[in-house]
């Protein structure tokens, strides 16, 4: 404890001196009255009358002090009223006599009962936490030596048992000499006020463990107002360890320094919406400015002058949600490509948990098209048909189970029609559906197994075969028209080389591939083959169809064998029927046109020939006449005109096919259309057995003809060959240019060459025309010979 104080004298003295030097109280007697004694009436008259005065002071002073009294009295009852309400008290210390005064409040404070003892330092040092004593002796100490008011906090044990904390304001009153002669206070209850303190100081703690807890970055700013009191900019007031480790102590800088970019961003803008309106902001963005590069989640809410703000680095789940945003197109693109229905369901149940019905969630493209906007909508009100068709129970079975499931179904109800594979998997709390419109594949197959009844049953009849063969065993099962086919006891063992076993020579390549396709690369194939039975030879047709299980694995080849020998036979008289009828009537046709060319060229010959062969005689038996020029121009327009005349005559009426033959008239072909611009060779491989027929060689002879007169006409060649060979089965006629040629593929048939194939074709032949701009042209005519050829 401090050892001294300054008192009136100067000398040091602590506290307790003071207290032990106090004198004992003492009562202030009255002033004795001094007059001196009355001798004269006089001095009584003005004794009296100075005695009355004085009564009359102290009457009037007597009721000041009744009136003051009373005041203290009432002012005493206002000072124990206001100590009852505000829960304090007062003392007094008199350092010259050391009474101690409490007030009734005080008393209270200690849970005594007011007045019932006189308290001494003693006993307040007694009821003060010991920590506390000397600490606040120190204080009192100090206020007596500087004269100063004083102020301290002690802990102090109530009568209850309870330790309160008092806080006590007072001061030192000195006389007029400057000594210290007494200590006034009041003192106040502060044990909530502590408590509070404490909790609010507690709970500041956990706060800031809390926040600088968290992983996230939680800052306070207070606004910065100019002298309009518009917001100019923010300072710092809290950073919680999240921001502190990675940039520092913030507090009280300013936000514009440290961050300017937030007034590009525009959140330097939300920083004051939120301050001034009191409305939170709550958003994402992308802050690419100062220390920062990415996406953050923030929220800003509204604290005095100013706001707090809790920041979120969601760069990684941005890049997470992207990547997602990817996949989800990806995936949405794979199931719009996708040519079957894809579509998600979620399951719908009652209040006791049972499946009622099913929601959209998911369409591909194909699906929308079906079903159009279904999203959300129920499946029992768009499609109540699938109820009936078990399609409904199927999507039960499946989410409750968890066992998927496929199969093919025909639906015919709401919009569709047909047949449908299915495949159904769980999918949460509802099902993934995948759907494949087969009514076209279904048609086909049930098309195939009546055709392949129907071959059944015409086995007997038509000589067919059926068979089958396993892929997954490599077995091979005929029917029993199989083994009349290859002439085979029913039972044999069987394996798909007996056809190479059996085939004839020239089609063992077909064979081979009939093999491959049966064994090693399973497929459709329809295949004709000549086999050996017996000492026959058999045509066979054949025709296989793959068949496919549910999962579009191949499963089977399905064929039959159809002997078409007959068929074969049948045809082959047909085509020679043909060719007969057909050359019966291009020899009609030939000779009613050649009996037309023979009438025009006696015409020609009798008739205008000799008309302009008489007027050229008359012409020439006119005298003669100085005009001789024109004259001279019409004699030779008349030979001219005879000239052609014969000329066309001979060419409608080839006579010298018919005194030379074929090759003469051939090779005067090339003769009469030599030009001097045009060069003709001509081949000719002839020959005289077997001899030909005389409408055949004359149709040869006009082919010929026709094609001459068209390089002639339209080639505007310089060199053309005129090729004829006759072979043991064949006539081959080939014309050949350099001329300036044409498109094939865009040029049409002229009625010349549309002519000149109606011919051939009548003779049962064929006609190849290749050509091309600026590289000439050549036909190509083969002409079969009749067997009497």
């Amino acid at each position: 404890m401090p050892q001294a104080v300054l008192n009136s004298g100067g000398a040091g003295r602590s506290l307790d001196d003071t207290m032990k030097d106090a004198p004992p109280l003492a009562r202030t007697a009255p002033p004795a009255y001094t007059g001196a004694p009355v001798t004269t009436l006089a001095e009584a008259q003005a004794a009296l009358a100075e005695a009355r005065a004085q009564q009359q002071a102290l009457l009037l002073e007597n009721q000041e002090l009744q009136m003051a009294r009373q005041e203290l009295a009432a002012s005493e009852a206002r000072l124990k009223a206001a100590e009852a309400v505000a829960n304090i008290g007062s003392y007094e210390l008199d350092l010259v006599s050391g009474a101690f005064h409490f007030s009734e409040g005080l008393y209270r404070l200690f849970g005594e009962t007011p007045h019932a003892f006189r308290p001494s330092l003693e006993w307040l040092d007694a009821r003060t936490n010991p920590q506390d004593v000397a600490a606040v002796r120190h204080i009192l100490d100090q206020a007596l030596a500087d004269r100063q008011p004083y102020h301290y906090t002690r802990r102090i044990l109530r009568a209850d048992g309870q330790w309160r904390l008092i806080e006590s304001h007072g001061r030192v009153v000195c006389n007029e000499a400057g000594v210290a002669i007494k200590l006034e206070g009041v003192v106040e209850d502060k044990t909530k006020e502590h408590e509070a303190a404490q909790e609010l100081l507690l709970a500041k703690e956990r706060l800031q463990v809390t926040l600088d807890s968290t992983l996230y970055v939680v800052q306070a700013f207070e606004a910065v107002r100019d002298e309009s009191g518009r917001i100019i900019d923010f300072i710092w007031i809290f950073a919680n360890k999240a921001w502190t480790d990675q940039y520092g102590e913030p507090v009280g800088k300013r936000v514009l320094t440290e961050n300017p970019g937030v007034v590009t961003s525009g959140l330097f803008e939300k920083f004051v919406q939120v301050t001034q309106t009191g409305v939170p902001v709550d958003h994402e963005y992308y802050y690419p400015h100062e220390q920062f590069n990415g996406w953050f989640h923030q929220t800003l809410v509204k604290m005095g002058d100013g706001f707090v703000m809790h920041t979120e680095d969601i760069s990684a789940r941005k890049k997470a949600e992207q990547a997602l945003q990817t996949s989800r197109e990806l995936l949405r693109a794979t199931l719009d490509s996708s040519p079957n229905m894809v579509q998600v369901f979620k399951a719908v149940r009652d209040a006791q948990g049972e499946i009622v019905d099913f929601i959209w969630i998911l369409n591909n493209k194909i699906s929308e098209d079906s079903y159009g906007d279904v999203i959300g909508q129920r499946l029992l009100v768009c499609n109540p048909g699938v109820v009936e068709a078990g399609i409904f129970d199927t999507f039960k079975r499946v989410v409750e189970t968890g066992q998927p499931d496929q199969r093919e179904r025909q639906y015919t109800g709401e919009q569709f029609h047909g047949w449908f594979h299915q495949s159904v998997v769980k999918l949460r709390d509802g099902i993934a559906t995948t759907t494949v419109d087969i009514t076209e594949r279904k048609h086909a197959e049930q098309e195939l197994l009546q055709n392949l009844r129907l071959l059944e049953q015409s086995e007997q009849v038509a000589g067919l075969g059926s068979w089958v063969y396993e892929l997954a065993t490599g077995e091979l099962q005929w029917s029993a028209g199989m083994y009349r086919l290859f002439c085979l006891a029913p039972g044999v063992a069987l394996r798909p080389t007996i056809y190479l076993d059996h085939v004839v020579a020239e089609d063992r390549p077909v064979a081979k591939r009939i093999v491959q396709a049966l064994a090693a690369a399973p497929a459709d194939f329809e295949e004709t083959l000549r086999l050996w039975v017996g000492n026959q030879v058999r045509t066979l047709r054949l025709k296989a169809v793959l068949v496919r299980d549910e999962t579009g694995q191949p499963l089977r080849l399905l064929g039959v064998d159809l002997d078409i020998s007959r068929v074969q036979q049948l045809e082959a008289d047909n085509l020679r029927l043909r060719l007969r009828q057909q050359q019966a009537l291009f020899e009609a046709v030939q000779e009613a046109q050649e009996e037309e060319r023979r009438r025009i060229s006696e015409s020609l010959h009798n008739g205008i020939g000799q008309l302009l062969y008489a007027t050229k005689l008359q012409l020439d038996r006119l005298p003669s006449s100085p005009e001789l020029a024109p004259r001279q121009e019409a004699a030779r327009l008349l030979s001219e005109a005879i000239r052609q005349t014969r000329e066309l005559s001979h060419e409608l009426t080839p006579a010298l096919l018919e005194e030379f033959g074929l090759e003469a008239t051939l090779q005067s072909i090339g003769q009469s259309l030599n030009t001097p611009t045009l060069r003709w060779h001509c081949h000719l491989v002839i020959g005289e057995e077997p001899p030909l027929s005389g409408l055949l060689q004359l149709a040869v002879y006009r082919l010929a003809q026709e094609l001459a007169q068209n390089v002639l006409k339209h080639a505007h060649a310089t060199e053309a060959t005129l090729e004829v060979e006759v072979l043991a089965s064949w006539i081959v006629l080939r014309v050949e240019d350099n001329g300036r040629g044409f498109d094939p593929t865009r040029t049409s048939d002229g009625l010349g060459l549309r002519t000149l194939r109606s011919r051939v074709a009548l003779l049962g032949g064929e006609v190849h025309v290749t050509s091309a701009p600026g590289q000439g042209a050549q036909c190509f005519i083969r002409l079969p010979l009749p067997p009497s050829s």
